[in-house]
C-alpha cells in the first residue's frame, strides 16, 4: 500500500480521525476524503503536503489544520460531532422539559384562573361558547 498513488474515499460516511499514517504514503498524487463525517487534524507528510487542494476535504465540518483555513485547537483537535452532542444532551432535556412543563401550567391558569377567579368573565366566557355553539347548529339545519 506504500506505493499506493491515489485514492478516493468520498460520500462513504466514514467518522473518525483520518489515519496519520496515510501522511506516510509518499507516492500518492491524487486523494479525495469529502463529503464524509470525518474529524481532528489533516495529517502531515512530504508527499501530501504537495497535494494542495481544499476540495478534497469538502463536506467534513469536524477537519481542521492546514490546506483548510480552519485551525485546530490547543490540543490538535476539534471538539468532534459525539463529544460535543453527548456534553449538551442532559442539560438541553432539562430546558425543553422545563419550558413544556412551565409553559403548560401558565397556559392552564391563565385560562382556567382567570375563568375561576373572576366570575364577570366566567359568565362571558360560557355565553360566548353558548352563542357560537347555537350559530354552528343553526348554520347546520339551514
Amino acid at each position: 500500500m506504500k506505493q499506493l498513488q491515489s485514492l478516493d474515499l468520498s460520500m462513504n460516511q466514514l467518522t473518525g480521525p483520518i489515519p496519520p499514517s496515510l501522511g506516510s504514503l509518499t507516492f500518492i498524487i491524487w486523494l479525495n476524503v469529502s463529503y464524509n463525517n470525518l474529524s481532528g487534524p489533516i495529517p502531515t507528510g512530504p508527499q501530501l503536503q504537495t497535494i494542495n487542494d481544499p476540495s478534497m476535504y469538502s463536506g467534513n465540518k469536524w477537519l481542521c489544520g492546514p490546506p483548510l483555513s480552519r485551525k485546530c485547537s490547543t490540543g490538535n483537535t476539534l471538539d468532534t460531532p459525539d463529544e460535543h452532542k453527548n456534553s449538551d444532551r442532559p442539560r438541553n432535556i432539562l430546558i425543553i422539559s422545563s419550558s413544556i412543563i412551565l409553559g403548560f401550567i401558565f397556559g392552564f391558569w391563565c385560562v382556567i384562573g382567570f375563568l375561576a377567579l373572576n366570575k364577570s368573565w366566567r359568565s362571558r366566557y360560557f355565553y360566548f361558547i353558548d352563542h357560537v355553539q347555537s350559530r354552528c347548529l343553526t348554520l347546520n339545519i339551514k
